[in-house]
């Protein structure tokens, strides 16, 4: 079977995750796979790390080359990874006689931006829509049915739910010098410096707080409003207290000695940093958007409406007296999680193929044969 995935960029990011994954389950099922996308990060993007070859991507600059690209790789199936290339997805694949599905849909949040309207036009005419969340169809003015379907994000189990102490203690160290003299309780938040994912309300929580308890919150990313999010932290009195990492490759790590994580974001569909989270083990306080409540698990987590510091200071405080610990190792806990894995997602993912081409692709697992990472 011949699957086209097209998009805007080829960098790091939750989407881009999401694509690596299921193009390595379709090329390791012997199925013949093109990117055509806008532009690739050559120098931070996910194909060394899923075993993807960079021969597999044509990139275009405007409509002409993205249709030429497409025409001469003949696909059975292109899967549109962003809006723009949906529209282009639109206006050709009747007349080059392929199945078009329309997967642009990422967020949760409705906004009356110029962006947001077009995204949504176009998936009102596209034929089939794939999004990660309710949330997100919601917010398109769709809803879940025979044309229009969620297959949630799926993460890698990279985590044990059990840690000992002593493991624990030792990663500490080695990360926080000086932690076995004070044993803060650590929070953890993965997200980039933009203006969507709101660390100032963070950092003003804390600030309500910070005499009352002993923390240590660490930051991994970076981005534009690195400056702001400086300034934020020496305004609100919180030097000591946290610890901006960078981008960080060892998330695995960070998460095995955190004891909570904060997500502070404006929309989310499915966030893959909360699905790692819980992964790990880590309860959760985030904010009550988009997919976020389709992905929590309600007894270890806590949520909160976007930009209520006095809301989110209370579940910090709370924290401390670890009110979710013992539902942490449940069986809902594990049935939850697992909703959200690799296998998962990609078996969803050939049902589609399924449904929407009457084609079966190779390394169907329905099959019986192994096309999963």
């Amino acid at each position: 079977m011949r699957i086209l995935f097209s998009t805007d960029s080829l960098a790091r990011g939750g989407k881009e995750r999401q694509m690596a994954i299921l193009a390595k389950a379709i090329v390791k099922g012997k199925n013949e796979f093109l990117f055509v996308a806008k532009r690739i990060d050559r120098d931070s993007n996910y194909f060394a790390e899923y075993s993807l070859s960079l021969n597999l991507i044509k990139t275009y600059r405007g409509y002409s080359e993205f249709r030429k690209a497409v025409s001469e790789f003949r696909p059975d199936l292109m899967v549109s990874w962003d809006a723009k290339s949906s529209f282009y997805g639109l206006l050709i694949y009747r007349r080059l006689k392929f199945t078009f599905i329309n997967s642009s849909i990422r967020h949760g949040i409705r906004e009356w931006k110029p962006d947001h309207i077009f995204r949504a036009v176009v998936c009102h005419l596209s034929p089939w829509v794939m999004a990660n969340s309710q949330a997100g169809l919601r917010a398109n003015f769709l809803k879940e049915g025979r044309s229009r379907f969620v297959i949630h994000n799926g993460v890698e189990r990279k985590f044990s739910l059990v840690h000992s102490a002593q493991e624990k203690e030792k990663l500490r160290n080695e990360i926080i010098p000086g932690y076995s003299e004070k044993h803060p309780l650590i929070f953890l938040s993965v997200a980039n410096f933009v203006p969507y994912k709101d660390y100032f309300t963070v950092f003003r929580a804390f600030a309500l707080i910070k005499k009352q308890i002993n923390f240590r919150y660490l930051i991994v990313g970076d981005g534009p409003m690195r400056e702001e999010i400086v300034y934020a932290i020496k305004e609100n009195g919180l030097d000591d207290c946290v610890s901006l990492l960078g981008r960080r490759h060892n998330i695995v790590d960070l998460m095995q000695i955190s004891d909570v994580f904060i997500h502070s974001s404006k929309g989310e569909g499915i966030s893959n940093a909360i699905l790692e989270a819980m992964q790990a083990g880590l309860p959760v306080i985030a904010t009550d958007v988009g997919g976020v409540p389709e992905t929590v698990y309600p007894p270890t987590s806590r949520l909160f409406p976007f930009g209520d510091k006095v809301v989110l200071a209370g579940h910090l405080s709370e924290a401390f007296s670890s009110p979710w610990a013992g539902n942490l190792n449940s069986h809902g806990y594990r049935e939850h999680i697992e909703k959200f894995s690799v296998e998962r997602m990609v078996a969803d993912f050939h049902q589609i193929i399924r449904l929407t081409t009457g084609l079966e692709m190779t390394g169907d697992p329905a099959a019986g044969e192994d096309g999963l990472p």
